[in-house]
């Protein structure tokens, strides 16, 4: 009973304290929207900057938004993957957190170089370009080109309506079910709501769509790289 009554006392001192500091400093007062954003991922709280006295005679303080270091924030950034092609390069933004599995599974394979040096096998005019076939270096296997993968499914459906399909929206190709997805990927070119709850987009063209257009059967991934954060 003692120790909460002194507890309450030093509270209520702290609060007066709070209170004379902010009346001194005439801080305005200000009604408190208790519905907080979330904090971006290259901010984070620094010290106290200000208190101030809400219209109910709340204190709050108030932190200023203090930013990372370049190398911390790019940690912080969900990995961007750059495929260099005939036509050009554009930049693919991952969405680890909606599919963790299928991201890491596609960034395994472009750090294996999976990707390099494979051929686009498949454009539909308006609708998509597709690639990921292994079999596409081989051009006397052109009539199986589509059909195969890595090998290594990734055992899980990842389909999120978070993530619809809308112009350069990238997904995981699979024949069957979403779980037996190994490696061909595919990039919209227009939105195709249709696809939305049967295939799993894990990443956005962010950086050379117009690139990915020109795209046709044939055309060769010359390279495929990680980088941590996308060109603005």
């Amino acid at each position: 009973m003692k120790k909460s009554l002194f507890l309450c006392a030093i509270l209520n001192v702290l609060m007066i304290a709070a209170i004379a500091q902010a009346q001194t400093r005439s801080l305005p007062t200000f009604e408190v929207d208790r519905s907080w954003p979330k904090v971006p991922p290259q901010w984070k709280l620094g010290d106290p900057s200000s208190i101030a006295i809400d219209a109910k005679d709340n204190v709050w303080v108030l932190h200023r938004p203090r930013t990372l270091k370049p190398e911390d924030a790019a940690k912080a950034a969900p990995p961007v993957i750059v495929f260099d092609t005939a036509k050009g390069s554009f930049e693919i933004e991952t969405y680890p957190n909606e599919a963790p599995k299928t991201v890491t599974l596609v960034l395994d394979l472009v750090k294996r170089n999976y990707y390099n040096g494979l051929r686009v096998h498949r454009y539909e005019p308006g609708m998509l370009v597709q690639w990921g076939d292994p079999q596409t270096r081989d051009m006397t296997k052109k009539a199986d080109w589509g059909t195969r993968g890595s090998g290594k499914p990734v055992g899980v459906s990842e389909v999120s309506p978070k993530r619809p399909h809308r112009i350069g929206a990238v997904g995981a190709a699979w024949a069957g079910d979403p779980r037996s997805f190994d490696g061909q990927i595919y990039v919209v070119t227009s939105a195709q709501p249709q696809l939305n709850s049967r295939y799993t987009v894990w990443g956005q063209v962010v950086s050379g769509m117009d690139v990915v257009e020109k795209l046709r059967v044939l055309d060769v991934i010359k390279r495929a790289t990680v980088k941590q954060s996308a060109t603005k």
